[in-house]
């Protein structure tokens, strides 16, 4: 059996013939919520509460593409003493007090075109913070986004239009946010993180590449030079650019949001799912 083939059969919580995975994202979480959820209280000791509101694109959570990418980076998380965490590329990051029932109306309303999208991974990148994998970024003959990117800007309009409505309307929610529009300031977008850490990036990456699970498909490795490692690369997937887990990316398949406190996952917390 494939390095590949044994990973998918681990899930988030399950012990690995070779490693351990602290999950930070119980089961019992909510499958969605319509109530404005004010973000959360900090713990003592702690001098502030979350960095922002996150809006997250996901892989279908039943998927094969889900537990590979899951064990990528539980085993990541694992090796460099961190929580491992849900695999997604970040859609938003809006201020924590943005009302949740705009979002989720949003998400909802967006859901159908968002679940027809990939993801499409084409380099990964050992970055001061981490190990990151940037995504395709489509554009048109005229250099406007389209595709994934463009909708992103939907996304950002939307929320806008609806917080203006709400705040014409007097809404409680909203009253008193202190802002009336919120900016795209998710950087490199979409960019899908495997790791967080601030050494070892490079002997992570170099693990990845000897156990198989990273590779550059054969067209991408033609034009960069770079060596090819053993692993099994999906034909249907197949492309230039890179594989990770043997996939070259995911569909979209579900949509979480959650408040965030920086690169640690350990402070995420996971609020809404629409799958």
């Amino acid at each position: 059996m494939s390095k590949v083939k044994k990973w998918l059969a681990w899930r988030p919580g399950k012990k690995s013939p070779s490693f351990v995975v602290h999950s930070v994202t119980p089961t019992s979480e909510p499958a969605s919520t319509s109530t404005a959820m004010p973000a959360p209280t900090p713990p003592p000791g702690q001098p502030s509460g979350p960095s922002n509101l996150s809006v997250w694109l996901l892989p279908a959570q039943s998927s094969p593409e889900n537990q590979v990418l899951s064990s990528i980076i539980g085993h990541l998380a694992t090796k460099y003493g961190n929580y491992a965490y849900h695999p997604h590329v970040t859609l938003a990051m809006l201020p924590p007090s943005f009302p949740p029932a705009i979002v989720e109306r949003v998400l909802n309303e967006m859901k159908s075109k968002l679940f027809e999208k990939q993801v499409v991974f084409e380099a990964l990148h050992p970055g001061q913070a981490g190990i990151f994998v940037y995504g395709r970024r489509e554009y048109t003959s005229t250099g406007a986004p389209t595709g994934l990117m463009a909708l992103q800007q939907v996304f950002h309009d939307r929320l806008n239009e609806e917080l203006k409505v709400a705040l014409e309307r007097g809404d409680e929610a909203v009253v008193n946010l202190g802002y009336t529009e919120v900016r795209n300031i998710v950087p490199m977008f979409p960019h899908f993180s495997i790791a967080y850490t601030p050494a070892g990036q490079a002997e992570g990456v170099a693990e990845l590449q000897q156990m198989g699970f990273y590779t550059l498909t054969p067209a991408h490795q033609e034009e960069s030079g770079a060596t090819q490692t053993p692993g099994d690369v999906d034909a249907l997937n197949a492309g230039e650019g890179m594989t990770l887990g043997g996939y070259r990316g995911y569909q979209v398949g579900a949509l979480f949001a959650a408040y965030c406190g920086g690169l640690r996952p350990e402070k995420w917390r996971i609020f809404m799912r629409i799958e």
